[in-house]
């Protein structure tokens, strides 16, 4: 059966580390913004001790904003369609798959992968991309586990242009039904999915170099966590949690901040903690820096 999610109702878990989300248009988060933004400016202009102390006032700041963004309360699927439409998401697009277009087109097909990836798939890929936005977000599917030959701690199923499916038997990995907000959470991961594909090895080893391999190693699920569409959907479910635009800016501050809160405010471990584990202080400015340069 297709249809669409009702929009959710969110469920926070009780915990003492929940984080009381703010909505969207509430005016306290756009004073966050607006007292970050005239920090940013007013460190332009000061040098010397003035300086070092309005740096400590900004990242003070700064993490307050963090902290109003985190948990976001909304659609976490239409948040992702608004980034997916959004021209500067088509922009980091267009760049990744240009830093790589002559080591693409040089390498000969079966080497980059089993297919022979090459530049001009994902060149097709682009040219697709408007389209491919219609196909993914037109509906949902909901199914069973079962029905995909999977296990209901799988939560559901995507691939590239198809608008996925969310399991409707889903359980946790501690054998807890999904509420709905956990259901949307996994809704726009599949969207992900559906929307791009970064498996081949360009992608493929920028993405991988977020993790620490020593940390990566002691992971269980190594194969699974490695594998760079599925690294990109989690990043994506992380510029989700605080409700981020395709312009805004993923910091250090917003990391540390996720570390700790995002399985707890959440209720929700899709391999998140081992993902988290493996994003070390050697790989962290690698991940902030995808965080802010891939699609997603």
């Amino acid at each position: 059966m297709q249809e669409t999610f009702d929009p959710p109702t969110p469920q926070p878990e009780v915990s003492e580390q929940v984080s009381a989300p703010i909505d969207e248009g509430d005016p306290r988060l756009e004073a966050y913004i607006t007292r970050v933004q005239a920090l940013q400016e007013s460190l332009r202009k000061c040098e010397g001790q003035e300086a070092v102390e309005l740096q400590q006032t900004y990242k003070q700041g700064l993490e307050e904003l963090v902290t109003a963004q985190a948990n976001f309360p909304g659609d976490w699927t239409l948040l992702l369609l608004r980034r997916a439409l959004d021209p500067i998401t088509f922009e980091k697009y267009q760049a990744i798959v240009a830093q790589y277009a002559d080591l693409l087109e040089a390498t000969p097909p079966g080497v980059l992968t089993k297919d022979g990836v090459r530049a001009d798939y994902h060149q097709r890929q682009m040219d697709e991309y408007t389209a491919r936005i219609a196909e993914v977000f037109i509906q949902t599917g909901i199914g069973t586990a079962q029905e995909q030959g999977l296990v209901p701690y799988a939560l559901g199923v995507g691939r590239l242009g198809s608008p996925g499916t969310v399991f409707d038997d889903a359980v946790s990995l501690g054998g807890q039904p999904l509420t709905r907000r956990q259901k949307n959470i996994i809704e726009a991961h599949e969207k992900v999915h559906g929307l791009w594909k970064m498996e081949d090895a360009p992608f493929g080893h920028a993405l991988r170099a977020i993790f620490d391999p020593v940390e990566l190693a002691k992971n269980e699920r190594v194969t699974y966590l490695k594998k760079p569409d599925e690294i990109l959907a989690r990043m994506s479910q992380i510029r989700d949690y605080f409700g981020l635009s395709a312009s805004d800016m993923f910091t250090s501050e917003h990391l540390a901040y996720a570390r700790t809160h995002y399985c707890a405010d959440t209720g929700l471990d899709n391999h998140m903690r081992m993902f988290f584990d493996c994003v070390t202080q050697k790989t962290q400015d690698t991940f902030i820096a995808c965080m802010n340069t891939y699609p997603m």
